[in-house]
């Protein structure tokens, strides 16, 4: 046997540094290692020398301390995801609980630790010295400017603060003061460790302790999942903070959470774990957990809300029942006993759906539970509402197989008598409520209430479940049609009934013209005051029917009475008359909402419509005015002519009428535009407008309120989703609007919307080229709105940052994000002309130096730069960044160089293509004549003047200038030959171009032709049919070297003037315009004529009488990036300032040219099915509200300034 090795303190520092490059390397041998470091930390404890004074000095205690945090310290520097330095913190948890279990277990006189004084506590051990001691030490870490030190020295007290047994006083609220500092850190995952360690701290936490106005851990940890900007941090929350009755709403509030791995966590993780009863939950409670849970787009939430649910209905399973209920018998083993008490769980009465999911939610997960089931003769005699929404909802789910027979399902016969006794029953709750109203017992009309409302629910349950049925059998069909129709012809029906006994009405008759006439007939005995009402039917079959031939001819001769004058009414006999119109309403509601057929083929809903729901369309009572307007929009689905007819009404309501009817009509609105897209748009670009404008009214109206309704902006948003994203509108106001609507404080509660609008980018952005060409047209508009809105903010409001709102659209924007490959190529120069819109932004004198830092940081985002770049856009981009420095420098050092790294990697990336660009390709082109003029450098007209602009170009000239100061004649005469050669065929050049766009024309109009790979990626934007914007004349900045009264032309006028001599023949009106590049519009066959309407041409017209203002750019079916970029227009040259006509403007085709591209024409509206003399009445008929024809300006620019 080997010698035993004598500890020693100099070995002491490799002993513990071999532990330690053990433990780093798995965690399966730390319970190992945690044995042989306390075996060395009790021999060192055992090293003491003693002092003159009747003390000890803990020798080999410091020595221990000293080598554990050397060990320690070479952990905390390294960054986050090093497994290893994981391993190690990890450890040093499980020593300490190691450490203070030996402790604990060992008496305290055979320790090895001596005490220093006699005065010290009993609990001072070696092991508490050493935890205060590396406490304090790592505490100190929690300031430091190392993100890796903070974020290290967190998690190890994370992981140590289980097991740091007894701490004074001073170190525990020095840890505390500390952790709570931490939850405000810059880094996500500190706060995260922070979060897990004030969790595990709150344990220890007295109420009592807490001075007055200082939060709790708890409540400091509620504020966390709430408000926390990282999904990390909320999660870290949500599974460490203790489930108790001061933080169970708050961790299901997370069930909202836009995370999805923070949803699922709440239903797999604290639910599954943390509630072992249903019941510890209140009823509400539990019912946000069905509904949000199995309500969750996404299918890994919603497995787990099943997982879950499937836990508590095991648990019921398991449950022995308090009393045993033998009212049936069936070979089940259970399992219906059990779905009785957990259909207990919710409130089946007031809120069935709730409980129906659930439901559905076990025989999902359970299939085979519907085999056992086994229903008896007892069962149908003493329903309750969980037993009968039970058995609704088995019918459901066996529909269609042989299930219903082998459970042993009554026929249709007996149902119509279960039917009949239900009604009785509740025809008797109803007298006994009406008793106890008049004799104003509270006591027993409370009683009676609950009891009707439970009849109720079981009546519901079973009328639903016989809708399911199969009606072969007559006999059975007529008796529950009797007894049905009795129902719903009885005055005093719970309204609840209504649309139960309809939907069995369904279900029974034959057609749909039969029920449409039944249902008609029955509104017209409730409306005819002289009928008499019916006594409850008895137990035996009566003998009318339906097919009563005698009887329908009779209820068709009679017609709705004319209703008494209110005036000479009572209290009591109006609220009757009201009740019953009521009635009616929402009987003709739920047949609406079953038809399928024309109106016209259904001559008997006219009288409804003329005699009920038209008058009631003009009451003043909201409920009635609310299921009015419902019918009539419902009647309008199936009417076309209705529809058009209509529409002014509702358009009115949107505006003036409360809260409830403006949701009503809106809903109705946007059906209308999705029911009848080609006869409300595309019929003329003014309708067009004035409908697009009519809905931007209502949004900036909602918008602009102190407290705007969130139902209403929840469905605004959904509404202008559905028209973008299925092409029907396709202005970029709307979009503009929706953008606005994403990131304003006024959404920032409204959950709805936001969800809404999260979905509807991500999926716009990626559905269609044309979207992303959309988006990147509108990247400076919607960006300078953002930030009037961010600098126009109260200090109680937060929204996102500009910065943060740039880089999103910079995403939806980026080409490589959501399309196939072979539509990348489409938008390859999306990001570039983005690129162009920033850097002419940064001409304007007047932007701040805060936009100027933002815009900036967005050039230097991953941005996708395409091999093949245009070379007209590189040559701008070129432009703008080699003169940006001495025409508009910037003030702050940051910002210019945030411009130079761009300016560097741009021309890193295409340095070899701007050696090949050719200026003078692109000398005619407006756009590039504009930047020309806006750098205020001349525009090449020769190769020195080439030379003199591009210093590229410079390096790669061998000409040399100084030996031909003077040339020669016939030189000059040679080069004026060549430049007219070079100009004609530059002419020449265009031409071919604008005849290619002219033929490409059509094939752009289909969005699944095949565009040929010659043709530019400019000329493919420009299939979108954007509108009309006006571009502000522009104001120059100050660093500009000509002044207006300067006799030197402008490179544009230099460039008209040289071009003018080969122009001398007159040109007809039609040939200049197809000379500028702008072809006539191309009609499709199948479509419609239709007129080309511009709006700024007219307003143009009007304000050329009162001063003449410089030529606006106009956009046509390619995106801008013009509006508003280079400066703020003046106010009395700006065209946006004059005063729109409301007339229709000239279709004359008009050039409209946009930067660095040539513009194809709007392509023409869709076609429409309707004949010439329908598409006159429809816009005769269609009307919009005149105060909102005109709610949003038609130029973007302006547009935006209003919103």
């Amino acid at each position: 046997m080997a010698p035993k090795v004598s500890f020693s303190l100099d070995n002491l520092q490799d002993a513990v540094a071999n532990i330690f490059n053990q433990v780093q390397s798995t965690l399966a041998n730390h319970k190992k290692n945690c044995v042989n470091l306390y075996k060395l930390h009790v021999q060192a404890a055992s090293h003491m020398e003693s002092n003159s004074r009747a003390t000890v000095k803990l020798v080999g205690e410091n020595v221990f301390v000293n080598v554990f945090l050397d060990m320690l310290s070479r952990v905390l520097a390294v960054k986050k995801g090093v497994a290893s330095a994981d391993r190690i913190i990890k450890f040093i948890g499980s020593y300490l609980k190691y450490a203070n279990e030996r402790n604990e277990s060992v008496s305290t006189g055979k320790n090895a630790e001596r005490r220093p004084s006699e005065e010290d506590d009993d609990d001072d051990t070696f092991v508490s010295r050493f935890v205060a001691r590396l406490l304090k030490w790592i505490l100190r870490g929690f300031l430091a400017k190392d993100k890796s030190v903070r974020y290290r020295s967190v998690f190890a007290v994370s992981e140590m603060i289980l097991w740091l047994g007894q701490l004074d006083m001073e170190i525990y609220e020095a840890l505390r003061e500390n952790l709570i500092e931490r939850l405000t850190d810059k880094e996500s995952s500190t706060r995260a460790q922070a979060v897990i360690a004030l969790a595990r701290l709150s344990a220890i936490e007295d109420p009592n302790e807490i001075e007055e106005g200082e939060k709790s851990i708890l409540e400091l940890l509620s504020g966390v999942i709430v408000y926390d900007d990282e999904a990390e941090v909320r999660r870290a929350a949500l599974m460490n903070t203790p489930l108790n009755r001061a933080t169970v709403d708050v961790l299901l509030s997370c069930s909202r959470d836009v995370d999805l791995l923070t949803r699922k966590v709440l239903y797999s993780g604290v639910l599954y774990n943390k509630v072992d009863s249903p019941r510890s939950l209140t009823l509400v409670q539990r019912e946000q957990v069905i509904k949000d849970g199995l309500g969750d787009r996404e299918g890994s939430v919603r497995a787990a809300a099943s997982k879950l649910i499937m836990k508590w209905f095991d648990y019921v399973l398991s449950e022995v029942p308090t009393e045993q209920v033998g009212i049936w018998e069936g070979d089940d083993g259970g399992i219906m006993r059990a779905l009785v008490r957990f259909l207990e769980l919710f409130d089946v009465i007031g809120g069935e759906q709730t409980a129906l999911d659930a439901l559905n939610a076990v025989f999902v997960v359970k299939p085979d539970y519907l085999n056992v089931f086994a229903f008896t003769d007892d069962y149908w005699t003493a329903l309750t509402p969980e037993s009968a929404l039970l058995a609704q909802a088995f019918v459901v789910h066996s529909q269609g197989s042989a299930r219903v027979d082998d459970a042993g399902l009554p026929m249709v016969t007996a149902f119509g008598f279960y039917i009949q006794i239900l009604y009785n029953k509740l025809l008797k709750a109803l007298q006994e409520a009406e008793t106890a109203e008049m004799l104003h017992n509270e006591e027993e009309s409370d009683e009676t209430l609950e009891k009707l409302h439970k009849i109720a629910s079981v009546l519901s349950s079973i009328l639903l479940l016989t809708a399911g049925l199969d009606y072969g059998d007559e006999i059975g069909r007529r008796k529950a049609f009797s007894v049905v129709k009795d129902m719903l012809t009885h005055p005093n029906l719970p309204l609840d009934l209504v649309d139960p006994c309809v939907e069995v009405m369904k279900a029974m008759l034959p057609s749909e013209r039969e029920f449409i006439r039944v249902i008609v007939e029955i509104v017209i005995d409730l409306q005819d005051r002289d009928v008499p009402v019916e006594e409850p039917v008895e137990a035996n079959e009566q003998n009318n029917s339906f097919s009563d031939t005698s009887q329908s001819a009779i209820r068709r001769e009679r017609s709705l009475k004319k209703p008494v004058d209110r005036e000479e009414m009572t209290k009591e006999e109006r609220d009757a008359a009201d009740l019953n119109d009521l009635r009616c309403l929402m009987m003709c509601n739920s047949v609406l909402e079953r038809v399928n057929g024309p109106f016209e083929d259904n001559s008997t809903l006219r009288g409804v419509l003329d005699d009920l729901i038209v008058p009631s369309v003009q009451r003043k009572e909201l409920v009635l005015r609310e299921k009015a307007l419902t019918s009539l929009g419902l009647c309008s689905l199936i009417a076309k002519r209705m529809a058009l007819g209509s529409f002014q009404l509702f358009s009115n309501e949107c505006m003036r009428a409360p809260d409830p009817i403006r949701l009503v009509v809106l809903r109705v609105v946007f059906d209308l535009f999705l029911m009848y897209e080609k006869e409300f748009f595309g019929m003329s670009a003014e309708m067009d407008s004035k409908l697009v404008n009519f809905l931007l009214g209502i949004m900036e109206v909602e918008l602009g309120k102190d407290e705007p309704c969130p139902e209403v902006l929840s469905l605004l948003c959904i509404g202008f989703s559905k028209l973008l994203l299925l092409g029907i509108v396709d202005d970029p106001k709307m979009l503009l609007c929706l953008l606005v609507a994403y990131v304003s404080p006024d959404t920032a509660d409204n959950q709805e919307a936001r969800q809404c609008l999260s979905y509807f980018f991500n999926r716009y952005s990626t559905a269609h080229t044309r979207n992303k060409i959309k988006l990147q047209s509108i990247f400076m508009t919607a960006f300078r709105a953002i930030s009037r809105l961010s600098d126009s903010l109260d200090e109680s409001q937060t929204m996102v940052t500009p910065e943060k709102f740039g880089e999103m659209l910079l995403a939806w924007s980026d080409p490589q994000l959501g399309l196939e490959p072979r539509d990348i190529a489409l938008v390859k120069d999306n990001h570039a002309n983005v690129a162009v819109d920033i850097l002419l932004a940064l001409y304007d004198s007047e932007r701040s130096e805060t936009e100027c830092r933002i815009l900036c940081h967005l050039l230097n985002q991953p941005l996708y730069w395409p091999e093949d770049l245009d070379g007209k856009t590189m040559h701008m981009i070129d432009l703008l960044l080699s003169n940006h420095g001495t025409q508009c420098p910037f003030d702050v050092a940051a910002t210019t160089k945030a411009l130079d790294r761009f300016t560097a990697r741009f021309h890193k990336i295409y340095s070899k293509q701007l050696s090949d660009v050719n200026p003078r390709k692109y000398a005619h082109d407006d756009d590039v004549l504009e930047i020309y003029e806006l750098v205020n450098v001349d525009a090449p007209d020769s190769d020195r003047e080439m030379e003199s602009w591009s210093p590229l170009r410079k390096e790669a000239s061998n000409v040399d200038l100084s030996k031909k100061a003077t040339p020669e004649p016939s030189d000059i005469d040679g080069e004026e030959q060549a430049a007219e050669e070079e100009h004609d065929a530059a002419s020449d050049e265009d031409q071919a171009e604008d005849t290619a766009s002219r033929q490409i024309t059509p094939s752009l109009v289909d969005e699944d032709a095949q565009v040929p790979k010659s043709t530019t990626t400019s000329t493919a934007a420009s299939a979108i049919s954007a509108p009309i914007s006006v571009t502000p004349k522009k104001k120059k900045g100050t660093k500009r070297m000509r002044t207006p009264d300067s006799e030197n032309p402008t490179p544009a006028e230099r460039k008209r003037n040289r071009a003018a001599p080969s122009r001398a023949q007159p040109k007809s009106e039609s040939e200049s315009d197809d000379r500028n590049g702008t072809p006539t519009p191309v009609k499709s066959k199948p479509r419609a004529p239709s007129k080309t309407v511009n709006v700024q041409k007219e307003t143009r017209k009007r304000l050329s009488t009162v001063k003449k203002v410089k030529e606006p750019e106009t956009i046509s079916g390619k995106p801008t990036r013009s509006s508003g970029r280079l400066a703020k227009p003046s106010t009395a040259n700006s065209i946006t300032a004059a005063k729109r006509s409301t007339k229709a403007p000239s279709s004359k085709p008009t050039k409209m040219t946009t930067r660095g591209r040539r513009k194809l024409p709007t392509p023409p509206p869709p076609p429409s099915d309707s004949s010439g003399e329908e598409e006159e009445e429809v816009e005769s008929t269609l009307r919009v509200s005149p105060e909102l024809e005109e709610q949003a300006s038609d130029d973007l620019a302006t547009y935006s300034d209003e919103l």
